[in-house]
């Protein structure tokens, strides 16, 4: 089966985050390093590197050097570099305090028995908050078509990490991506929507999405038996609920992974900050109206969100400042089905 091809990190994401970042000081005096990686990139001698010879130094001069994280030993690292001639620049910021860090290449996050090059986050003695995993590859590495979701923290780390992660979480892991494989006799190709695990009042923990897509699609199949559901990890998927009108389904899976979300019949008031949790990362969007789906008076009203979303967006959860499940993404003009 062919590889739906997108994006790694999901554009509005990463607007998102660039309206609000600003370089470190730093950046200036970095600049020339920075240069120095750009040009053994484009001239092609990283290729005469094996990764692993060039990774250290990659880590400490981009993310302690020119963005200011800061390693166990503080501004110390300068030592692991290559580049030891250009020990005058500023490495890395002072930490928050003496025993916080930032940057850390312990071996924390483990994916099929290997473990991530390094993490971002905020790390004491007795605690860490995880932000981000980073993970080095050479040039030669074939791209990355798709990203498994199902990495786990080491053992000795996963006490820390549940002190930091709540049914409402934002890294709750309850999205997942639902699949109906298509059905050639009847010429509708392969469907995709996002999904997420919520408490549905009468099914209990259950996938909410939208209608359209996948299940409507398989809905048109009159193959006798239908092809079924599934979630991109190859969970069936069975309906229990539709509600067209508002573009919302309710699916059953097992086993049931991550954690359940709480729902909510709060409408939103124009104004409101929502946040809607898409493949990419999770962005926040403004409500701009509330409006009939199909004429601006007339019910069945929705959110009109100031935002866009892509295709395959459709059926992410839309979530109040409590982290429950309000409405699902409809379509890629920022239109939202209220779930209740």
């Amino acid at each position: 089966m062919a590889v739906e091809s997108k994006p790694l990190f999901h554009p509005e994401v990463l607007r998102q985050q660039v309206r609000s970042f600003y370089l470190p000081e730093q950046t200036v005096a970095w600049q020339p390093k920075l240069q120095d990686w750009a040009d053994l990139i484009a001239s092609g001698r990283a290729d005469d590197f094996k990764e692993s010879a060039l990774l250290p130094d990659f880590l400490t001069d981009i993310f302690c050097g020119l963005l200011g994280y800061t390693g166990p030993v503080g501004p110390a690292d300068t030592h692991n570099s290559h580049n030891s001639h250009n020990s005058h620049l500023p490495t890395t910021v002072p930490a928050a305090s003496p025993d916080t860090f930032t940057f850390s290449r312990e071996r924390f996050v483990e994916v099929d028995g290997k473990f991530a090059d390094a993490v971002l986050g905020r790390f004491q003695q007795d605690k860490a908050q995880f932000i981000a995993v980073l993970e080095g590859k050479g040039n030669r590495t074939q791209p990355i078509e798709r990203l498994s979701l199902e990495c786990t923290l080491s053992e000795s780390n996963q006490s820390n990490q549940s002190e930091h992660t709540t049914p409402n979480s934002i890294q709750s892991m309850s999205e997942l991506t639902i699949e109906f494989p298509g059905c050639q006799n009847c010429g509708i190709p392969l469907q995709r929507a996002r999904g997420s695990i919520a408490q549905h009042p009468n099914h209990g923990a259950a996938v909410v999405t939208c209608y359209h897509g996948p299940i409507y699609e398989r809905s048109r199949c009159a193959c006798t038996p239908q092809p079924g559901l599934v979630s991109a990890n190859g969970a069936p998927l069975t309906v229990l609920e539709t509600i067209q009108q508002r573009d919302v389904a309710w699916l059953s899976i097992e086993p049931v992974t991550g954690n359940p979300r709480e729902i909510s019949a709060n409408r939103a008031i124009v104004g409101d900050r929502l946040t809607v949790v898409l493949e990419g990362g999770a962005v926040q969007a403004e409500v701009r109206a509330l409006t009939g789906r199909d004429d601006p008076q007339t019910a069945p009203f929705e959110l009109d969100l100031n935002t866009i979303f892509q295709e395959g967006d459709s059926g992410s959860p839309v979530l109040n400042n409590q982290g429950q499940v309000i409405a699902v993404v409809r379509n890629t003009a920022g239109r939202c089905g209220f779930l209740l």
